[in-house]
């Protein structure tokens, strides 16, 4: 490209640069497009970087691969977060995980969707919230096994630790969910407190422990559920929720 010093409409010496197209500043004329590498000079610099929210970022043009990938992935965690209601710091500390599995080449081979999700779940896990993996994937194209083994991968390779759920965080929100009384509540967390006594329940899904609770103790209060409603909610089989329940009741 020839090097540009004055607008042929208006005569203005002012340019910028925007969606690869050199634009008069003062008339708007597009003078012409370009590619960075055949950019004037005088034009150059101010492409390269711009203000964001008082940081100096790149133009998306000039990022790598690995940094649109970062970009990209932290406005979706962010979206994710907000819908989850998850807290500024666990989204923080997820983007985190996300970003170091990056700089480790853990996306290589794998979805960036699966290994972002993992990182939301690692981040809820790491903070006792009560997040379940069937809730982490809602509304993504994810699967449930493909979370948890990407959730694998983030421990075994990061070396994260996570703190064991107590399944009574999990039962106001499951309850409310299925529409069942303050009555169903009250008896589903006196039923677990008598599990949480038994030493056999320790190495148990806190989930599933909550699925079978829940159903119940809202058969005990007359109310109407069925096991794959509570099932489908809360991301158990059927089938586990009736080995719980007979496992409860011994």
């Amino acid at each position: 490209m020839e090097a540009i010093e004055r607008c042929q409409d208006c005569g203005n010496s002012q340019f910028k640069a925007e969606n690869h197209e050199l634009i008069c500043k003062s008339c708007g004329l597009v003078i012409d497009d370009y590619g960075t590498e055949a950019l004037p000079l005088n034009i150059l610099s101010e492409i390269e970087t711009r203000p964001v929210d008082g940081k100096i970022v790149k133009a998306s043009w000039l990022l790598s691969s690995r940094e649109k990938n970062l970009r990209n992935s932290s406005m979706e965690m962010d979206k994710l977060a907000w819908k989850l209601s998850l807290p500024g710091y666990v989204r923080e500390q997820a983007f985190a995980i996300y970003k170091e599995a990056v700089n480790r080449d853990l996306c290589i081979g794998r979805r960036n969707e699966s290994i972002r999700l993992a990182a939301l779940y690692q981040a809820c896990l790491e903070n006792d919230l009560p997040k379940t993996a069937f809730e982490i994937i809602q509304g993504s194209n994810v699967s449930k096994r493909s979370l948890l083994r990407a959730h694998r991968i983030l421990k075994r390779k990061l070396g994260l630790k996570i703190g064991l759920s107590d399944p009574l965080d999990y039962l106001p929100r499951f309850v409310s969910q299925l529409s069942l009384s303050q009555a169903c509540l009250t008896k589903a967390m006196e039923i677990m407190e008598k599990v949480k006594e038994s030493p056999e329940y320790s190495g148990k899904n806190p989930k599933s422990i909550v699925a079978g609770v829940i159903y119940l103790a809202a058969k005990e209060c007359g109310e109407e559920i069925t096991q794959r409603q509570v099932a489908n909610l809360i991301g158990v089989t059927e089938v586990t929720i009736r080995k719980r329940c007979k496992e409860i009741h011994q």
